[in-house]
């Protein structure tokens, strides 16, 4: 993430909420964060903005969002890294993705929590400052 121009995020449904505090982390840090929402079914039109030199982290759980799916395979065969966080090695995620985390969620009856997600979430943001301001210490900034 580190290296990437820019950061796209996308996740639909219960996976949303992921996404949208890795938005809200990554712009707090300066980094250039785009979430990828759908709204209005621009999916299509927000994706447009996707770059080779940029990344792409998708989130999805069982039972994927299709166009969650269907976008990740577009942008593989575009050649955009992809980081994937999902629930499993089976994921149709894991296989197009340049680095993958599978997540287990506690659940409870039909409601699945997004706790262990949520965590994961903020060690990435974390990982991701603590390079960040080693490199700007090397720098001398």
């Amino acid at each position: 993430l580190r290296s990437a121009d820019h950061i796209h995020l996308l996740a639909m449904r219960r996976a949303f909420p992921v996404a949208s505090y890795l938005f809200y982390a990554l712009n707090n840090m300066d980094r250039r964060a785009f979430l990828i929402d759908n709204v209005g079914g621009m999916l299509s039109e927000q994706a447009s903005w996707i770059g080779e030199k940029d990344v792409l982290v998708a989130i999805s759980y069982q039972d994927y969002s299709p166009e969650v799916v269907n976008l990740v395979e577009r942008m593989h065969g575009q050649g955009v890294p992809i980081i994937a966080i999902t629930d499993e090695l089976l994921s149709p995620l894991v296989q197009l993705a340049n680095v993958s985390f599978q997540v287990e969620d506690a659940t409870v009856h039909d409601f699945r929590s997004l706790g262990a997600s949520l965590c994961l979430a903020q060690a990435l943001v974390i990982a991701l400052g603590h390079q960040l301001a080693g490199r700007a210490e090397r720098s001398g900034a």
